[in-house]
């Protein structure tokens, strides 16, 4: 007797691109990895026009995908946007490897502290992403581990004014978009712990 298998259906299979960018500390040693996502591999930025989306990208296809590239796993750093804190996200991701990264027009709202509180109480590192001194930012930075000062075009003088008060609350500074020498040896001269940046390496897909 011959049976006849019904035909299967065509699979779709969307290719995913995860750009990383290594975070180095004082020593020049790779801390941890930003995880970036792209629509292609030639792609030197995102575009994506849903915040949402494309961290949902990183979380289900582009963790593991970094995962196993690595020889040894570092702190990976993923933007977050509110809709995703507020529905708890992270926790998806293994609390020893996901820094979550808080983007800079996340609304400061009762409902965001609160997950991000919760968030930070499971076990997670709270990073502040791409601050330049927002005021409206200041709740988020009551419960920052990092926070990641922009310094893309700063002066010494206005970099050290957005630094020392955060300083002051003992938090770990990062200077990100590092674009030469004289940058970096600023950020150092006054206490940034992390650094990252084209002057070390551009994103690779």
């Amino acid at each position: 007797m011959t049976t006849h298998e019904p035909p299967q259906q065509d699979r779709f299979f969307e290719p995913v691109f995860v750009a990383r960018q290594p975070i180095l500390d004082r020593e020049a040693r790779v801390f941890g990895y930003e995880l970036l996502f792209r629509l292609a591999a030639a792609d030197a930025t995102a575009q994506m026009s849903d915040a949402g989306t494309a961290t949902a990208k990183v979380i289900v296809d582009g963790f593991p995908l970094a995962l196993e590239t690595m020889v040894e796993p570092k702190k990976m750093f993923i933007n977050f946007p509110a809709d995703l804190l507020l529905k708890q996200a992270p926790l998806a991701l293994p609390q020893d490897l996901c820094v979550v990264e808080i983007l800079e027009d996340v609304p400061p709202t009762k409902e965001v502290l609160a997950a991000c509180r919760s968030i930070k109480n499971a076990g997670y590192l709270l990073a502040v992403d791409d601050f330049v001194g927002q005021p409206e930012l200041a709740p988020f930075l009551d419960m920052a581990d990092i926070v990641k000062v922009d310094v893309l075009g700063m002066s010494p003088e206005r970099m050290a004014q957005v630094a020392k008060p955060l300083l002051a609350r003992e938090v770990a500074l990062l200077a990100e978009k590092v674009e030469d020498a004289a940058g970096h040896e600023a950020a150092l001269a006054l206490g940034f712990r992390y650094f990252q940046g084209v002057y070390f390496s551009r994103p690779e897909v």
